[in-house]
């Protein structure tokens, strides 16, 4: 297996996630079901408090990950991200430091170049990728 350790990152991510979404719907029922105000604003804390962490935490690292692992294997980057929103690029400097924790010492700019090579849909067609 190439890159065991960010394998396991990948899948405990993905694991994390899974769990909070699980604990969500705990929280979600134990409001619905809580009869005094407070306990139902505490039931309501933890659900927004577990929300945010899986929001902006846990998928934005997990999709950096998924990144960091395909650049390491080889897989083109309009392969693996289609389409990106605006002002929804990847930290493509947090991905350069996850490149070389996992996958050793790389040449400067090398995650750079891989972003902004075309695919080959891209080179054939360059007119039907234009959103």
């Amino acid at each position: 297996m190439l890159y065991p350790e960010l394998k396991v990152k990948v899948i405990s991510l993905a694991q994390e996630s899974v769990t909070i979404r699980r604990m969500e719907r705990r929280l979600r029922k134990q409001r619905a079901r809580a009869s005094k105000p407070e306990h139902i604003e505490e039931h309501q804390r933890h659900l927004d408090s577990l929300h945010a962490h899986r929001v902006h935490q846990v998928r934005g690292e997990s999709r950096l990950s998924h990144l960091a692992y395909g650049f390491l294997r080889g897989v083109p980057y309009r392969k693996m991200e289609q389409v990106v929103r605006k002002n929804n690029e990847p930290d493509w400097e947090r991905l350069e430091s996850m490149v070389s924790r996992f996958g050793g010492r790389r040449n400067p700019g090398e995650v750079e170049r891989w972003r902004l090579v075309p695919s080959q849909r891209e080179q054939v067609c360059p007119l039907l990728d234009v959103v």
